[in-house]
């Protein structure tokens, strides 16, 4: 049984919810860099840890004007507004380049920018491995594709055909979710997704074997049906739960994301009505099922 949604009313920016995901992931490589660091030369590493005077810790911290650690957690978890001036400091104490920085403080809101707006693009080389970003933190997604199988829930060589994502975006694969996070995914995905054997009839018998381990796992794939609700402009939409908030985006060239009734609630409306039309869970299953055993018989009438 799917656990309840957030209410839409008072969520805060996209950007602040993006931000917060992008420190956290930031801090944890950070933090594993420094674990290894510290097995592979302990004596460098206790050197580096030792305690200041009183006066040179006062003076250090004074020059740095680090947020506190309690600070730092709420920041991670979109419970405080994201000043620039924090979000860089933060940055660079986790090792994030200049490229890496601009873009992260864009979405947090440039010193002359809008904090608190409802929407947002995330316009930066780095987009894509930042949505792999909110993907992994979510404790649900809901997510809807007109064209193709959730980027989630495809094998690597299902996503290696298609062509729309550049080479220059790295760590493609980075956003194929694991087994063990079936339980909070709902894709829902047009019938005629099923019958394009997209990479051939060979990747696509192994992707849809690939997404039934979901489905048995406890994903909910559900296929939206002929005569379904028209959707297509509305294409790769998915809804997120991170930190207890309700996060949109829309993929197309880049990302844009959404929070909130005004913002948010109109692409809610369109996951609602997609999944109220779907097929239901058992219908869906035997349709993927009869889709893979008809792409397997392709791939052995090709190689006969």
């Amino acid at each position: 049984m799917p656990a309840p949604v957030p209410p839409l009313d008072g969520a805060p920016p996209p950007g602040r919810i993006v931000t917060a995901v992008a420190l956290r992931f930031f801090c944890r490589s950070h933090e594993r860099l420094a674990d290894a660091a510290s097995a592979a030369s302990p004596a460098l590493h206790a050197a580096s840890v030792t305690p200041l005077s009183p006066r040179s810790h006062r003076e250090t911290t004074s020059a740095r004007r680090q947020p506190s650690i309690s600070t730092v957690a709420r920041l991670e978890r979109a419970q405080y507004e994201l000043a620039p001036s924090v979000v860089r400091r933060l940055l660079a104490t986790y090792g994030a380049d200049a490229e890496q920085t601009w873009e992260i403080t864009h979405l947090a809101g440039d010193d002359d920018g809008d904090r608190k707006s409802k929407e947002i693009c995330d316009l930066g080389p780095g987009w894509y491995q930042r949505l792999a970003w909110c993907e992994h933190a979510a404790t649900a997604i809901r997510t809807y594709d007109a064209t193709h199988l959730p980027v989630a829930l495809r094998t690597p060589e299902y996503n290696d055909s298609l062509l729309w994502v550049g080479p220059q975006e790295a760590h493609r694969g980075a956003r194929a979710l694991p087994l063990t996070s079936a339980g909070r995914i709902t894709g829902l995905i047009d019938h005629t997704v099923l019958e394009r054997p997209l990479g051939g009839p060979a990747v696509m018998a192994r992707q849809l074997d690939h997404l039934l381990v979901f489905v048995d796992r406890g994903a909910r794939v559900r296929i939206v049906p002929p005569g379904g609700p028209a959707l297509w402009r509305w294409d790769k939409t998915s809804e997120m739960t991170i930190y207890g908030q309700r996060l949109f985006a829309v993929e197309a060239a880049r990302v844009t994301y959404y929070t909130g009734p005004t913002a948010g609630g109109p692409l809610a409306e369109v996951l609602d009505e997609a999944e109220a039309t779907a097929l239901s869970d058992d219908e869906s299953r035997r349709l993927i099922a009869a889709a893979a055993s008809r792409f397997r018989k392709e791939t052995e009438l090709g190689e006969a």
